[in-house]
C-alpha cells in the first residue's frame, strides 16, 4: 500500500491459483511532508527492503543489532520470491511504481474478470501507517485501487456498450468496527446503528439492511465514496495521525443483462468487487494507546489474527489434497471480519492480497511478508456467475415469489398467537418483500435489455432492407403487368397434408367444403353491398337494421317448425338445408347485443343419446374447448333403466359426444368436479378427499383436505386454472394452490351464516395476489383472503348467484328480484343493471368471454351485454353452460354450439354494408374470381389501405369456423399481398398452418373446436399432448411433424398405453415396442418399463430396461421391482459411483451379512467400494469381510491400525495378541512375517512396560529425574538409544540381543547416544580400542560436531585409512595446527605447510615455520 508520500516499494507474491493474487506494499519512513501516515523512526534510518524487478525477489536485510542481544542469531536476511514487486521508496529509482502502475499490474485484471462474470476481492493487510488506506483508496492527486477501478468501470461501460447489453452497477460501503458492522452510507447516529450478519443458503453471508445504491456514473460513485470516507472512525495514534480504527469495505455489485432475439432467453452475468481496506495491525508499545484506542487496537488485532488462522488454514488445506486426514475445519466465524470474507478467501472469487511493509521495521515487515508468503498457498476455485433464463421462467419465478409472500404474509398475520416467533417470521418476511421487489426490477431491467436488443437489431438490418426494396421494386414492375392483364388466376398454395388416424383426405384442411362449394356455385355472391349508396352511413344502417330483423325472423320460423320436423322425421335434411342457407352469408348467426355482435357457431350436432337425461347430471367442461365430465346429480329422481345402467360413473366426452373415458365411481357423495388447465380431472368427495385423475386416464392421485373437512364435510367447490377453494359445512374455506404439490390452506375465518352463493377470484387476477373467495351471506357480499374476511356492505342481497369474469376484471351478481349487476373488479364502480323480468332464479350463470354475461334457465338463455343490453336463446332441451376463456360452451343433447364475441376483423370485413377496405377486398378476390373487370377497380380504390386490408383478411381467416370462409377469405388475402410492392407473408403462412391444424382437430371423431384464441393461449405443444391423451397418436405425430415439435412424448404414451390394454405376448409387445422405437430421440424405456411394473408385468419390464441407455434411470426401477443384482450389475457397468453405492446401501439394509458379501464377492468394484467405504466409516463390517474372505493379511492389519488407535497400553496389547492369532494358522511368506513382527512388536512393548516400570524411580538413574522417561511407543533401536543415554547399558545389551541389532547399528546407536548424554570419559575409553565396526571418522565428526574438539582429535591418529590432507584438515577444525603442521611434516608435504603457515599465528607459526625449515629444499 502507498503512503501519501508516493515513495513506497512494493511486492506482489501470487497464490499460486488462476484466480487470486496477493499483493505487498511498503512505505518508506516519514519525510516533511504534509500527508496523514507517518512511520516514527529515527532520522537517518536505515532501508531494510532491496528488491530485485528482474528475478521478482524480495530480500528482507538484517538490521544491526547489539552483540549481546540474545536473539543476535535469529535476525538474519530473509528472501522471499514473488510474482512481481513494486518499488515505490525513492522516486528516483528507474524501477519506482507508482498509483498508476500498481492499477495496471492487477487492477485493470481483476475488472476484466468483473466483466466476464467473475466475483473478485481485493484486500490490504500489513502493520499501521504503511498505507494501506493511501494504496485503496488514495488521494484527489493520485487516485488509489478503488477509485481508478470504479472509474474505468463506467469508461468501459460508456465507451465500450454491446447493442444487447445493459449494465446496472449498485454500491455499497460498510465498517467492521469492534466486531460490529455499521453503514457507511448511512447518517451516524449517536448511539450507533449496527448492523446483524445473516446467512442463507441462496444468498450465504450477508448484511441485513445494508444500503445498497444505484449508481449511473463516476461522479456518484466518488460521492458515495467521500461520504463513507467521512463517516469512517479513525483517531490520531503514536504511528498514524488518521489511523483507521475499523476494516473497510466498498462493494460494487456490477450486472449485466444480455438478450437475444432469436432465443428469446436473457443471460444475466453478476459481478461482485470487494475492495477491502484493513485496519493496520497495532502494538501498543509502538501505538502508545490507552483507553478506547487499546481496546480498538486490541479487536483490529484479534480479527486480524483470525484472518491469518483462516489464511493458515486454507493455505494447509490447499497442500494436502490428497490426504485422507479428516479437513480441518475453516475458523471463519471466529471473526465478523472473516465470516464476511468467507467466499472472497476460500470459494468463489478471484482474490488478491495487497501486504504492506515499512522500509525500516525489521519484526513487523518480516511478519507481513510471511503473512503473504502463507496466502499464495490458498487455492481458490472461482466460476462465472452467470443466469440463463427465458421470460417465461422468471415470470414464474416472480409468481412463486409472490406465492411465498403471501405464504409469509399468512405467518405474520397469525404472529400474534406465537409471540416466540414473531420477529423471526417479520424480519423474513420484509426480505422477501425485498427479495420480491428485486426481481420486479430485474424483470424492468429485462425489458430494457430486449428493447436495446431490437432496436440495434433494427438498425443493423436497416442497410439490407434498403437493398431488398430496390430488388422488389425492379420485381414489382413485371408483377404488375401479369395482375394487370389477371392472365394468372389467383390460387392458393396446396396445402400440405398431415391427415388423422381415421380421416384419410388428402385436403383434410378444407373438410366437407368441396362439397359446399360444389352446392353453391351458382349462387351470385357479387352482390357484397358495395355501391355508391353504401358510402352513406345511414343507408348502411337501414340495411344492416333490414337483414338482422329477417335473421330473427329465421329464428322464430325454424323454432315453429321444430315441432313437424321432429314429426316427420326430416331433422337431418332440414339442418343440411338450414346450413346451405347460413353458408351464403357469415353473418347468419350474429346476433346484436348493443353495440356489439355475438355468434353463436354450431359445433356439432347428434351430441348425446336422447335417452341421457341431461337435466339429471352436472356437467363440467375443461377449459380450452377440452372435455366434458359429466356426473349423475344424486338429488335428482331419474328414470330406472335396469341395474346395469343404475351404477354410478364419471364419464368423461369429447365436446362431440364421443366417450373418452368412463370412470366407475363408489368412492363417496361428489361435492366438487372440476378441471385444470392441462385437462386434469379433479373429483373431490363429501370427506375432504381428492382424487387428481391425469392424462383421461383412470391414474389418480389422491390427497386429503384435512383442517377437519371429514368431519364438518364439503358442501362445494369452485376451480380455477391450477387450484381450487373448497366450502366446508361450518363455512370454512380451504385453498389448494397448486395440483402438483397439492398443500391445502385454511383462508381467513368467513361469519357462520349460511352462504347462498359464492366463487372465488383466481390468484392471478387478485388485488392481493392470493386466491379470494367472494361468499354472498345473507344481504351482504363478504371478501375472504387468507388475512381477513372483509364484509363489502352490498345491502341489496341475497345474491343467488355470483360470477367472475376470466381475467376477474368485472364481477355479476344476481339479485333475489331478478336483476344481474355487473360491477368492476376492483368493487369501485357499477357498471351495469339488467332486469330479467324473470321470477323463476337461473339454474346457472356464466361470463361469456370477458364481454357479457349468460344467464341459464332450462331450456332459455339471456345475453347480457354492456350497458344492459340482452338477447336470447330458447332450446329445445335442457341446456348446460360452458364457460371459456373467450366465450362460452352451450351443451344439450342435440347439439354443442360455442357463443362469442365476432372479432373485429371479422366485423369489419363481413358487417352488412360495410366499406371498409378489407371488405372491398373480399369483393375484389370474388370479382377476379369471375374474371371482371371491376376487381381491378377497386383494388386501386383501397390501394392506400390495401397493407391493412390484407392483414384484416387474414385474421379474420383465422377467426373463422366455416372452411368456406376461411378459404375466401385467404384467396382474398393472397390476391391482396400479390398486388403489394412489399408485405411480409409470414403471417398468412402461419394463418394457413394453424388453420390446417385446427380444422382437423375440430373434426368430430377428434371433438376439440378450439378457437383461434384458445389454440394460441394452449400452445401447440398442450394441443400435442391432448391428442396423446386421447389415443389419437397417428394425427398427433402427423401435427408435430407438420409443427417441426418433438415427438417423444408420444411415442413413449403410446408405448405406455400398449403396455397396459394389449394381451399379446410379453416377447412379442417388448418386441413391438422396441422396433418401432428403434432410432426414436427423447423416448425413456424407463418409463414404458415402469408402466409396465405398475400393471404387474415384471418380466416386461425387466427386458425393456435392457434397452434404457441411461443407467441412473434403470437402476431406482429395479430395486423397486426387487431385482437386485441386476441393478447392482447395471449400476457397475455405469461407472457411477454414487450409483453403485446407492444400490450397495439399499443391499446391507435388506439382505443379511453373510448374503451381503456373497453378492459381492464375485465383483470386485462392488467389493472395492465397500471396502474404501468401510474403513472410515465401519471398520467392524470391513473386519467382517476380510474374515468372510479368509484375507488373514489385510484382517491383521486392521488389527494392527486399530491397536495403533487403542488409548491405553493394555488395549494395544490385546489388538496385537489377536491380530498375531488372525495369522497363526497362515504359511504364506508374508503372513509368516506379518506374524513375527507383530510379535515383536508385542515383545517390545512389554520390555518397554518394565523399563518405564523400573526406572519410574529417580533414584535408579544416574544423574537424571524422573521426569521424561517415556519408552512406550518407541523402536528398538530409540529404546536403545534411550538406555545408553541414561547409562543403562546392559538393560540395552538385553534388547540389543532380543532384537537381533546388527553389530554396525548398534555402535551407530551407542556413539550419538554417548554424544547426546555428553559421556565424554566413555567416549575417550572407547578410542583405546583397536578396531571400530563403523571405523573411527563417524566418532571424529559426532564429537566434534557437539563442540568437544580435544575428544574428537584423540580419533584423529586412528583414522589411518583417510589420506595426509585429510587428517590435516581434521587437526584444523581441532583447532591444533601444530600437529597439523606434524602430520604434514611428516608425509613431507611442503604445500600443506605452506597453507597451515598462512593460517596460524603466535607460537603455531613459529613451529610451522620450523617444520618448514625441516624439509629438504626443492630443486630448482
Amino acid at each position: 500500500m502507498y503512503s501519501s508520500f508516493h515513495n513506497t516499494t512494493a511486492s506482489a507474491p501470487s497464490l499460486r491459483a488462476p484466480a487470486a493474487d496477493v499483493y505487498a506494499t511498503m512505505a518508506p519512513p516519514a519525510q516533511d511532508d504534509p500527508g496523514n501516515i507517518k512511520v516514527v523512526t529515527d532520522k537517518g534510518t536505515k532501508c531494510l527492503i532491496r528488491m530485485d524487478p528482474a528475478t521478482e525477489k524480495t530480500t528482507l536485510l538484517a538490521p544491526e543489532v547489539d552483540p549481546d542481544d540474545q536473539r543476535k542469531s535469529l535476525v538474519e536476511d530473509k528472501e522471499f520470491t514473488f510474482d512481481r514487486s513494486f518499488w515505490s521508496h525513492d522516486e528516483d529509482d528507474p524501477h519506482y511504481a507508482t498509483q498508476e502502475d500498481v492499477y495496471k499490474s492487477f487492477g485493470e485484471e481483476f475488472l476484466d474478470h468483473n466483466f466476464g462474470g467473475y466475483h473478485t476481492c481485493i484486500f490490504a493487510y500489513g502493520q499501521t501507517g504503511s498505507g494501506k488506506s493511501y494504496t485503496m483508496m488514495g488521494t484527489d492527486d493520485n487516485p488509489g485501487l478503488i477509485r481508478r477501478t470504479c472509474e474505468e468501470l463506467f469508461d468501459r461501460i460508456q465507451h465500450e456498450p454491446k447493442p444487447d447489453t445493459t449494465y446496472h452497477v449498485q454500491v455499497s460501503y460498510f465498517e467492521v468496527y469492534n466486531e460490529h458492522v455499521r453503514d457507511l452510507l448511512v447518517a451516524p447516529t449517536i448511539p450507533p446503528v449496527y448492523l446483524k450478519i445473516r446467512e442463507s443458503p441462496k444468498d450465504g453471508v450477508y448484511v441485513q439492511g445494508l444500503r445498497e445504491e444505484e449508481v449511473k456514473n463516476y461522479a456518484e460513485i466518488a460521492d458515495h465514496l467521500r461520504k463513507g470516507d467521512n463517516s469512517r472512525t479513525v483517531a490520531a495514534t503514536k504511528m498514524n495521525d488518521t489511523s483507521s480504527r475499523s476494516h473497510a469495505v466498498f462493494t460494487i455489485r456490477l450486472k449485466q443483462i444480455t438478450h437475444s432475439i432469436t432465443s428469446d432467453e436473457t443471460i444475466e452475468r453478476t459481478a461482485r468487487m470487494r475492495l477491502v481496506d484493513l485496519a493496520g495491525s497495532e502494538r501498543a508499545k509502538s501505538t502508545q494507546a490507552t483507553g478506547q484506542q487499546l481496546k480498538e487496537g486490541g479487536q483490529i488485532n484479534k480479527s486480524l489474527s483470525t484472518l491469518g488462522r483462516v489464511i493458515n488454514a486454507l493455505a494447509a488445506r490447499g497442500q494436502d489434497t490428497k490426504s485422507r486426514k479428516p479437513r480441518q475445519i475453516i475458523p471463519y466465524r471466529d471473526s465478523v471480519l472473516t465470516w464476511l470474507l468467507r467466499d472472497s478467501l476460500g470459494g468463489n472469487s478471484k482474490t488478491a492480497m495487497v501486504a504492506c511493509i515499512a522500509p525500516s521495521d525489521y519484526e513487523e515487515t518480516l511478519s507481513t511478508l510471511r503473512y503473504a508468503d502463507q496466502a499464495k498457498r490458498i487455492r481458490t476455485r472461482a466460476s462465472v456467475n452467470q443466469d440463463c433464463m427465458s421470460a417465461a421462467q422468471r415470470d414464474a419465478q416472480i409468481a412463486e415469489m409472490s406465492e411465498q409472500i403471501r405464504s409469509l404474509q399468512v405467518s405474520v398475520n397469525a404472529a400474534s398467537q406465537r409471540k416466540r416467533e414473531e420477529a423471526t417470521e417479520l424480519e423474513e418476511y420484509q426480505r422477501q418483500v425485498s427479495l420480491m421487489h428485486r426481481l420486479m426490477e430485474e424483470n424492468r431491467q429485462v425489458s430494457a435489455a430486449k428493447i436495446k436488443a431490437l432496436t440495434s437489431e433494427v438498425e443493423e438490418l436497416r442497410p439490407e432492407n434498403v437493398q431488398l426494396r430496390a430488388e422488389i421494386d425492379t420485381l414489382r414492375r413485371h408483377l404488375a403487368l401479369a395482375v394487370g392483364e389477371l392472365k394468372n388466376p389467383i390460387v392458393l398454395p396446396p396445402p400440405r397434408s398431415i391427415g388423422t388416424p381415421d380421416f384419410e383426405r388428402d385436403d383434410w384442411m378444407e373438410g366437407d367444403a368441396k362439397e359446399q362449394s360444389d352446392a353453391e356455385g351458382s349462387e351470385d355472391d357479387s352482390d357484397s353491398g358495395f355501391d355508391e349508396g353504401d358510402q352513406h352511413d345511414e343507408l348502411a344502417q337501414e340495411l344492416h337494421d333490414e337483414a338482422q330483423a329477417f335473421l330473427n325472423d329465421l329464428g322464430l320460423f325454424r323454432k315453429k317448425v321444430g315441432t313437424d320436423v321432429d314429426r316427420f322425421d326430416i331433422r337431418d335434411a332440414f339442418a343440411h338445408a338450414i346450413g346451405q342457407v347460413t353458408m351464403s352469408k357469415p353473418t347468419a348467426n350474429w346476433e346484436k347485443v348493443g353495440d356489439k355482435f355475438y355468434r353463436k357457431i354450431q359445433l356439432y350436432t347428434a351430441v348425446f343419446d336422447q335417452d341421457l337425461e341431461l337435466e339429471n347430471y352436472n356437467v363440467v367442461g375443461a377449459p380450452y374447448s377440452g372435455a366434458v365430465a359429466i356426473y349423475r346429480d344424486e338429488d335428482k329422481l331419474y328414470t330406472y333403466r335396469g341395474p346395469g345402467l343404475a351404477k354410478s360413473s364419471i364419464d368423461v366426452y369429447s365436446c362431440a359426444g364421443k366417450l373418452i373415458r368412463s370412470i366407475n365411481w363408489d368412492k363417496g357423495i361428489i361435492k366438487g368436479l372440476g378441471w385444470s388447465e392441462d385437462e386434469k380431472l379433479l373429483v373431490v368427495t363429501e370427506d375432504g378427499t381428492v382424487r387428481c385423475y391425469y392424462d383421461l386416464q383412470g391414474d389418480f392421485a389422491p390427497f386429503s383436505l384435512g383442517h377437519d373437512a371429514d368431519q364438518h364435510g364439503v358442501v362445494s367447490c369452485r376451480f380455477y386454472n391450477t387450484g381450487f377453494v373448497a366450502l366446508l359445512g361450518n363455512n370454512h374455506l380451504i385453498s389448494v394452490a397448486s395440483y402438483a404439490e397439492p398443500r391445502p390452506k385454511l383462508l381467513a375465518i368467513p361469519p357462520t351464516e349460511p352462504v347462498v352463493s359464492w366463487n372465488i377470484i383466481p390468484p392471478a387476477y387478485s388485488l392481493s395476489r392470493s386466491v379470494e373467495v367472494i361468499l354472498a351471506i345473507g344481504s351482504t357480499l363478504y371478501v375472504v383472503d387468507a388475512t381477513e374476511a372483509e364484509d363489502r356492505n352490498f345491502d341489496a342481497g341475497p345474491f343467488r348467484h355470483i360470477s367472475v369474469s376470466p381475467r376477474a376484471e368485472f364481477l355479476a351478481f344476481y339479485t333475489d328480484d331478478g336483476k344481474v349487476w355487473v360491477v368492476s373488479g376492483d368493487w369501485s364502480e357499477k357498471l351495469s343493471e339488467y332486469d330479467s323480468r324473470v321470477k323463476t332464479v337461473p339454474k346457472d350463470m356464466q361470463w361469456c368471454g370477458s364481454n357479457a354475461v349468460a344467464l341459464a334457465w332450462e331450456d332459455e338463455v339471456h345475453l347480457i351485454g354492456p350497458r344492459s343490453a340482452a338477447t336470447k336463446f330458447y332450446y329445445d332441451t335442457w341446456v348446460h353452460l360452458l364457460p371459456d376463456v373467450d366465450g362460452i360452451r352451450l351443451l344439450t343433447n342435440d347439439v354443442c354450439e360455442f357463443i362469442q364475441k365476432v372479432p373485429d376483423e371479422t366485423v369489419e370485413v363481413f358487417r352488412l354494408g360495410s366499406d371498409s377496405p378489407a371488405a372491398n377486398l373480399l369483393e375484389a378476390s370474388s370479382l377476379l374470381e369471375q374474371k371482371s373487370p371491376k376487381a381491378d377497380d377497386l383494388i386501386q380504390l383501397i390501394r392506400p389501405n390495401l397493407a391493412e386490408a390484407v392483414d384484416a383478411c387474414i385474421k379474420a381467416a383465422a377467426h373463422e369456423y366455416n372452411i368456406h370462409w376461411q378459404k375466401s377469405l385467404l384467396k382474398a388475402a393472397s390476391y391482396g399481398k400479390s398486388v403489394l410492392d412489399l408485405y411480409s407473408s409470414d403471417d398468412f403462412v402461419d394463418t394457413c398452418d394453424t388453420l390446417r391444424v385446427l380444422n382437423v382437430v375440430r373434426f368430430y371423431e377428434i371433438g376439440l373446436p378450439l378457437s383461434y384464441d384458445q389454440y394460441r393461449r394452449m400452445t401447440p405443444e398442450k394441443l400435442i399432448e391432448r391428442l396423446t391423451n386421447r389415443n389419437e397418436y397417428l394425427l398427433a405425430l402427423r401435427v408435430a411433424d407438420y409443427l417441426h415439435l418433438p415427438a417423444s412424448h408420444i411415442h413413449g404414451h403410446w408405448a405406455q398405453q400398449k403396455v397396459r390394454v394389449s394381451t399379446d405376448p410379453e416377447e412379442e409387445i417388448c418386441d413391438l415396442i422396441v422396433r418401432k422405437l428403434a432410432g426414436k430421440s427423447g423416448v425413456s424405456f424407463e418409463e414404458i418399463a415402469r408402466a409396465a411394473y405398475d400393471e404387474g408385468r415384471i418380466r416386461l419390464a425387466t427386458s425393456l430396461l435392457d434397452h434404457e441407455p441411461r443407467a441412473g434411470k434403470q437402476v431406482p426401477l429395479l430395486l423397486s421391482m426387487k431385482e437386485d443384482t441386476i441393478a447392482l450389475d447395471k449400476a457397475i457397468e455405469s461407472g457411477d459411483t454414487d450409483l453403485i453405492f446407492h444400490v450397495l446401501l439399499h443391499l446391507r439394509k435388506k439382505l443379511p451379512l453373510a448374503s451381503f458379501f456373497r453378492v459381492i464377492n464375485s465383483r470386485p468394484v462392488a467389493t472395492a467400494l465397500v471396502e474404501s467405504s468401510a474403513r472410515d466409516q465401519d471398520t467392524d463390517l470391513l473386519k467382517d469381510l476380510y474374515y468372510q474372505d479368509d484375507r488373514r493379511l489385510d484382517g491383521s492389519a486392521l488389527l494392527i491400525s486399530s491397536a495403533l488407535a487403542q488409548p491405553s497400553l493394555s488395549q494395544s496389547l490385546d489388538k496385537l495378541k489377536l491380530a498375531s492369532k488372525y495369522l497363526s494358522d497362515s504359511r504364506d511368506a508374508p503372513a509368516v512375517f506379518t506374524r513375527n513382527s507383530v510379535d515383536e512388536a508385542q515383545k517390545l512393548l512389554q520390555m518397554q512396560t518394565q523399563f518405564e516400570k523400573d526406572l519410574s524411580n529417580a533414584r535408579d538413574i544416574p544423574n537424571q529425574t524422573a521426569a521424561g522417561v517415556n519408552f512406550v511407543g518407541l523402536s528398538a533401536n530409540d529404546t536403545v538409544f534411550n538406555l545408553i543415554k541414561l547409562s543403562h547399558t546392559k538393560r540395552a545389551q538385553k534388547v540389543v540381543s532380543e532384537f537381533k541389532i546388527p553389530e554396525k547399528t548398534y555402535t551407530w546407536i551407542r556413539l550419538r547416544a554417548l554424544v547426546a548424554a555428553r559421556l565424554w570419559v566413555e567416549i575417550e575409553e572407547w578410542a583405546k580400542q583397536k578396531k571400530s565396526p563403523i571405523g573411527w571418522e563417524p566418532f571424529f565428526n559426532e564429537v566434534l560436531a557437539a563442540g568437544n574438539a580435544r575428544v574428537a582429535s584423540v580419533f584423529v591418529p586412528k583414522c589411518t585409512s583417510l589420506t595426509v590432507s585429510e587428517r590435516v584438515d581434521m587437526w584444523v577444525k581441532c583447532g591444533l595446527l601444530v600437529k597439523a603442521g606434524e602430520e604434514a611434516h611428516k608425509a613431507k608435504d611442503r604445500e600443506l605447510l605452506l597453507d597451515l603457515r598462512d593460517k596460524a599465528s603466535g607460537s603455531a607459526s613459529v613451529e610451522i615455520e620450523r617444520l618448514l625449515g625441516l624439509l629438504p629444499q626443492a630443486r630448482r
